[in-house]
């Protein structure tokens, strides 16, 4: 099953660090993840630059006539090249202090990673910020339970966090000078 999954959630979803910035995400995938015991698998097909060859350990078309790979003969101007960003399943998640806020900030960061490697390939048709959390547009301090989930995440640095707390505050301070649309 694929899923689009870099939208917003809207006020409903859960906010996980996005570009250093607290993101409303859907929680649809980490629920159903965790009833199912699925392994998420996060990828993006990228459009190869002309030239670029496709890399050995890529997954990559068939020429649909010879055989030999779309990347070797350069049959098309459309080359796309599938990447995996990355792969967990529940012995990832399941030790987690708070298992559905770890898959769905895990995804999220997926995404991330995939923007940064091809930013010019990744189409924003939607506002992914218009949703904030409830502190922020209610001006009361940053949760001290969202703080542990986001310190809890493993790649998650003691900057990385107060650097999300800086963020949150900033964007805080805008929603209530009425400079930040939501």
């Amino acid at each position: 099953v694929g899923l689009v999954a870099d939208q917003s959630g809207g006020d409903r979803g859960i906010f996980v660090p996005y570009f250093g910035r607290l993101t409303s995400t859907y929680k649809s995938i980490g629920l159903l993840a965790m009833q199912t015991g699925a392994t998420l698998v996060c990828g993006m097909a990228r459009r190869l630059k002309p030239g670029e060859r496709v890399p050995d350990n890529a997954l990559a078309a068939p020429h649909p006539s010879d055989g030999t790979r779309a990347g070797d003969t350069g049959f098309s101007s459309l080359r796309y090249v599938v990447e995996l960003t990355d792969v967990f399943g529940p012995a990832d998640w399941e030790s987690q202090p708070d298992p559905l806020y770890y898959l769905t900030a895990r995804y999220r960061r997926a995404i991330e990673t995939m923007v940064r490697t091809a930013p010019e390939q990744f189409f924003w048709m939607h506002r992914i910020w218009r949703s904030r959390p409830a502190h922020e547009r209610q001006g009361k301090p940053f949760p001290a339970g969202l703080r542990e989930k986001i310190a809890a995440l493993p790649w998650m640095t003691p900057e990385g966090v107060a650097a999300i707390e800086a963020t949150s505050a900033r964007d805080a301070s805008l929603l209530a000078k009425g400079h930040l649309s939501v």
